[in-house]
């Protein structure tokens, strides 16, 4: 295989059946896209980086941190489907 300077994507699946986890791979794979549309070595506007970019990065890490904070078995879970954790997103 030959390097054509072009970017390829990673390849992201949710181990689980999170909707968090899931928003989180559709959230990676759309910076993904971002960065891919951009020619390498071309110089990309930082107002435009700004416009596309952060919005999925700020949303990222919400999620992010929705995810790394401590959940008792019976509290409601993070990812706001309504059931508690241990039914949910806690199996």
């Amino acid at each position: 295989m030959v390097y054509s300077g072009q970017s390829i994507g990673n390849v992201r699946l949710a181990i689980t059946g999170s909707p968090m986890a899931a928003e989180l791979v559709d959230l990676g794979n759309k910076i993904d896209a971002v960065m891919c549309s951009y020619t390498p070595g071309t110089e990309i506007p930082l107002s435009e980086l700004r416009h596309r970019l952060l919005p999925l990065k700020e949303r990222r890490e919400v999620i992010v941190k929705m995810l790394n904070q401590k959940v008792g078995r019976n509290d409601l879970c993070p990812c706001q489907s309504g059931l508690k954790h241990k039914k949910c997103c806690g199996r």
